[in-house]
Formats: C-alpha cells, structure tokens, sequence
C-alpha cells in the first residue's frame, strides 16, 4: 500500500470523488482524518489517504511534492507584432494563465487553443518534464511562427523568432537532442504569434520510444496561489 499526507489548512473542506489522471474513479480509496493537537501548520499532515497498490505511482509523488499535471500556460498579449521573444521585464501580468494539457495546438485561422487571443502574442509553459528511464532524447518544436524550448535552464530548440522568412501560413520544425537522467526536469516552452495562422506542436522521441507529442503523464507545474488574470481557466 502506498500513503499520500494531505494539509488542510483553516476552513479547507475536502469533499467529492477521487479520480485517476485518466479520470476513472478510485472507489477502495480510504481517507481518515485526524485532527492536529497542537493546530496544523504545512509541515504537518492533517489526512492520510491509502491507495491501493496498482494506483500509479507518477500521481503519488506528484501529489506529495505538490505538482499537478499538466504545464502552466501564460499568454501575454501584446501592442503590435513582436519581431522577437520579448524579454521578462518587456511583460507585464498575463492576459490569460491557465493549465495545459500539453502544447499540441493545430494551426488555425480563428482563436488559438479555444481562446479570444487570436493575433499578436507571447506564450510561455513551464513546469517539470519527468524521464522514468536515462537515454538520449530528442525533442521537436514544430510552429507557425517562433518557438522555443529551454530543459533544466539550458536551450535544446531554437525554433527562430517571427519566421518572416517562410511563406505564408507556412510552418517550420527544428529538434534538439539531449541525454537525460531520470528525474524531473524544468521545462520551458516559448512561443510568438504573429499576424498569421498559428501552431504549435512540442514532440519528443527517445531510444526505442517513437515519436510523439509530449503526453500530460510526463508533465507537471508546481501549484502555487497566481495574481488574477482577465481571464483564469484550465484546458486539462
């Protein structure tokens, strides 16, 4: 059996049902509450909740490190077309911050990622990449306008600033190879749109592991109180 201490702080109430990543109920999960003498504080556990031993072991640690799938998404929009990625004293508060499943988004002529942002912006995902096995991976970052990807503070795809030099509704991949250890690592995922279709699609591969777009299992962002933006929303 494995163990997951939850806090619950003030007048925290914990209700409802608990589900997997892939949302199917956990009906033998047992939560006994126990009251704290002296009064709780965030080191201390107030809840136990047992979970049964086929329960995946990726969503326990998460849980106890305070991670949540999927990346943090903040989109910045801007005044006139960015010639480049702008840097962080350029951007003021987030006109939109929510949490992405993963940065799979097909080029479209409306909306990007089903929202009123649609020309003229600056995105940004961070969060935790977790390799389960060492090896060399290669990742991809294949987008409509600039894009790209930093792991562990360090630049693995250049994929150009406002892709001027492509044809219109155009797109254009790049890739990096890195050999990773396991272990989570801290991602970052830039992206520009510009005045055209947009897309962006972040893949990866990895010995004996074909290519595909880098899945929610594998990615994580701390959860942390945010200041509110126009807009707050989730996409998971």
């Amino acid at each position: 059996r494995q163990h997951v201490d939850l806090v619950l702080v003030g007048l925290t109430s914990l209700s409802g049902k608990v589900l997997a990543l892939d949302k199917t109920p956990l009906p033998n999960i047992v939560i006994q509450v126990v009251q704290l003498n002296p009064p709780l504080s965030p080191t201390r556990p107030a809840a136990s909740a047992s979970l049964p031993s086929n329960q995946n072991a990726g969503a326990v640690e998460s849980a106890q490190g305070s991670l949540q799938p999927g990346l943090m998404a903040e989109y910045f929009q801007l005044a006139e077309a960015p010639d480049d990625f702008p840097s962080a004293t350029d951007l003021q508060q987030p006109s939109i911050r929510r949490v992405d499943p993963q940065v799979n988004f097909a080029q479209s002529t409306g909306s990007f990622g089903q929202m009123e942002l649609q020309i003229n912006f600056y995105a940004r995902w961070t969060g935790n990449l977790r390799i389960a096995k060492a090896g060399k991976y290669t990742f991809f970052l294949n987008s409509g306008n600039g894009s790209r990807f930093y792991l562990d503070g360090r630049q693995i795809v250049d994929n150009g600033g406002g892709h001027a030099e492509i044809a219109e509704y155009s797109e254009l991949e790049k890739s990096g190879e890195i050999a990773l250890n396991p272990g989570d690592h801290d991602l970052t995922v830039e992206f520009l749109q510009r005045e055209r279709p947009g897309s962006c699609q972040f893949s990866w591969s990895g010995e004996a592991m074909p290519r595909q777009v880098v899945p929610v299992e594998v990615l994580f962002h701390h959860h942390e109180p945010q200041p509110p933006t126009a807009h707050e929303s989730t996409s998971l």
